[in-house]
C-alpha cells in the first residue's frame, strides 16, 4: 500500500473503516482542529462528509459525521434552516428520485443506533424510521424507479436491499470482502458492487436479488461509475494505479487503463464520451475516452483531489482538493486552462446546483460549506 494512502485512509473513510484499518496495522491520521473558511461560508455540524441537493435547487442536505446529524441549508437564504438528528457516524446520504425522502447511512458498528439507515421526509424534515442493516454500512444506490435502495455493508461483506415503500429490509446478500461503492445500471437491471479486500466486483441481478458473476479487477478497488448508456463500468483500482473497464453485456473486463497514483473518484460526461478520474496520490485528473478506454489527457490540480463533479451543461469539471484546501475549476474543452479557488479546511464532497446555481463544497475539518460560483 502506498504511503499516501496510509495517510489518506483515516481522512477519507468513515469512523468504522478507520478503526478497521488501524486494527489491521495501518496508521491513523491525526486530523482535527479547524481553520477559517472562506468569506461567506455556511457553518454546519462537525465533520461534514456528504452532500445532496434537491432537484429544484432550493435545499442542500449535509451529513455531519461527528455531530450525528444532517443540516438542511436553504439555498435562497444561504443558511441552515433545520438540523435533523440521525444515527452515529453517518457516512453518506441518498435522495429518492422524487425528492420526497433522504436516506442517511449510519456507518458506526455500534449496538445502539449504528448499522442502520435513517429515513427522513424532506417536506417536514421528520425522521420516519431507522432501518437496521448489516455491519458498518458504507454507501448505497437507488434503482432508477426509486423503489429499491441497495446498501453496501463494509463490515458485514454484504448488501442489504430496502423496499422504499415500506422502509423494510427485503433481503441481505453476501458479496466479497469489504464492499464499498455500488452503482446500478440505467435500465435498473444490475447492481455492481466494489469489493475492496477481494479485488473483485460483484454483479447483482436486481430482478431476483441474487449475486451472479464475480469479476476480478485490480488492487484495492474503491470507486466505480457506469456510463450513461449503461454499456461500461469503470472501476478505480487505487493501489495499482489503474482503471478496470467492465463491459456490462458480458460482465467481463474489456480493458485495463493505467492512470496516475491512487485513482479514487469519477465523473462521467452526459454524452457518454468521457470519464474523468481523480488521482489522489499524484494530484491530477485523467480523462479517459470511452470509445478507446485510453487516457486522452492528464492535468495537475490541487493536492489530494478526492471528489469530482460536472456542471449541468457538462462544460465545467470541479475537483475538491483535500490537501490544498481548494477547488479546481476545469473547462472540459481544455482542462489545462483550469484555476483554483480557496475553500475551507479539507474539502471532501461536492454538490452541483441546477440552473447554474453554483457548486457547494463540504469542508470536513472546518465544519462549513463553501459555495463556488
Amino acid at each position: 500500500m502506498p504511503w499516501w494512502w496510509l495517510i489518506a485512509g483515516a481522512i477519507l473513510l468513515p469512523a468504522y473503516v478507520t478503526l478497521v484499518h488501524a486494527q489491521e496495522g495501518h496508521p491513523s491520521f491525526g486530523g482535527g482542529g479547524s481553520s477559517p473558511g472562506p468569506e461567506g461560508s455556511i457553518p454546519v455540524g462537525s465533520e461534514p462528509i456528504a452532500l445532496a441537493i434537491s432537484s429544484d435547487g432550493s435545499r442542500l442536505y449535509v451529513v455531519n459525521r461527528d455531530s450525528f446529524s444532517v443540516s438542511v441549508i436553504s439555498i435562497a437564504k444561504q443558511a441552515v434552516s433545520a438540523t435533523i438528528p440521525v444515527g452515529p457516524s453517518p457516512s453518506s446520504l441518498l435522495m429518492t428520485p422524487d425528492d420526497r425522502r433522504i436516506y442517511v447511512i449510519n456507518n458506526a458498528a455500534t449496538p445502539v443506533g449504528g448499522n442502520s439507515v435513517t429515513a427522513v421526509a424532506t417536506e417536514s424534515n421528520a425522521v420516519l424510521t431507522t432501518i437496521p442493516v448489516g455491519v458498518a454500512p458504507y454507501t448505497g444506490a437507488f434503482t432508477p424507479d426509486g423503489r429499491l435502495l441497495y446498501v453496501t455493508n463494509f463490515g458485514g461483506n454484504s448488501v442489504t436491499v430496502i423496499g422504499v415503500a415500506t422502509n423494510t429490509v427485503l433481503k441481505t446478500m453476501k458479496v466479497g470482502g469489504r464492499p464499498r461503492a455500488i452503482a446500478i445500471t440505467p435500465d435498473g437491471q444490475k447492481a455492481y458492487v466494489v469489493n475492496s479486500q477481494d479485488r473483485t466486483v460483484s454483479v447483482i441481478g436486481v430482478g431476483t436479488n441474487t449475486v451472479g458473476t464475480t469479476i476480478p479487477v485490480g488492487a484495492f478497488p474503491t470507486e466505480l461509475v457506469i456510463t450513461r448508456n449503461g454499456k461500461h463500468v469503470y472501476v478505480a483500482n487505487t493501489n495499482d494505479d489503474t482503471v478496470s473497464v467492465i463491459a456490462t453485456a458480458g460482465d467481463e473486463v474489456k480493458a485495463t487503463t493505467r492512470v496516475e497514483l491512487g485513482p479514487r473518484a469519477f465523473a462521467a460526461s452526459s454524452d457518454g464520451s468521457r470519464v474523468y478520474v481523480a488521482n489522489y496520490g499524484s494530484n491530477s485528473v485523467s480523462v479517459i475516452g470511452t470509445d478507446t478506454h485510453r487516457v486522452l489527457q492528464t492535468v495537475d490540480v490541487g493536492g489530494g483531489p478526492v471528489a469530482l463533479a460536472l456542471s449541468a451543461d457538462g462544460k465545467t469539471l470541479y475537483a475538491a482538493n483535500q490537501h490544498s484546501n481548494t477547488v479546481s475549476i476545469l473547462p472540459t474543452e481544455d482542462l489545462s486552462q483550469h484555476r483554483q479557488v480557496p475553500v475551507g479546511f479539507s474539502p471532501f464532497a461536492l454538490a452541483v446546483a441546477p440552473n447554474g446555481g453554483g457548486v457547494y463544497v463540504a469542508n470536513l475539518f472546518s465544519s462549513s460549506i463553501s459555495r463556488v460560483p
